[in-house]
């Protein structure tokens, strides 16, 4: 999809280079389910109208990043509308016991999210929110998370690293460098995954 952003006919253009694909027909008396992210079109066989309700689940974050790290949030409306969306998954993520998918994500689009939150003050705001509302979890909730970014000092709380290492801090995520001696020591961490 990179290779052809901008271009009419993107479908066209990539579709020798898709694998697994479907093509069906139906009508107005089917309902058809995509998961966040799925590459579709549609081709209507007469004139009418289609209907799209879009929608978040509790798994839409990592295929929102994805799309975002990738640079295939387009531009303008579009791009206000996956950034958003990302954010609504991952507080539903968060708020719903998908915590280590959750974190995945951020930390999937953690560049582009420093960037989009230096400049867009409600959506670094509402980050903010999320993640401070997350991170006043009760202890015993946030006890035994082992952040996935592989830095996390053993010994150390999963809230003072976040805040330190991947929280929307001023106008931007910090993010430390992979590697060193932070990876060794949550290699050697024996506290449950989440």
């Amino acid at each position: 999809m990179q290779k052809a952003q901008g271009q009419k006919a993107k479908l066209a253009r990539i579709g020798k280079e898709l694998e697994g694909g479907l093509i069906f027909k139906t009508d107005s008396s089917h309902a058809v389910y995509l998961p966040a992210g799925t590459l579709h079109a549609v081709f209507t066989l007469v004139g009418g109208f289609l209907a799209a309700i879009d929608f978040i689940t509790t798994t839409s974050s990592f295929p929102f990043s994805s799309l975002i790290k990738l640079s295939l949030d387009g531009s303008g409306d579009f791009q206000v509308s996956v950034f958003d969306r990302f954010l609504s998954s991952l507080s539903l993520g968060l708020d719903n016991n998908r915590v280590m998918e959750a974190l995945r994500a951020w930390l999937n689009v953690s560049e582009r999210a420093a960037e989009w939150a230096e400049a867009n003050a409600g959506w670094r705001k509402s980050a903010r929110e999320i993640w401070s509302r997350f991170l006043a979890s009760p202890p015993s909730q946030l006890k035994d998370i082992v952040c996935p970014c592989g830095e996390m000092e053993e010994g150390a709380t999963f809230k003072a690293h976040f805040m330190a290492a991947h929280s929307v801090n001023g106008a931007s995520t910090t993010k430390r460098k992979r590697g060193g001696e932070g990876a060794a020591a949550a290699e050697g961490a024996k506290r449950k995954k989440i």
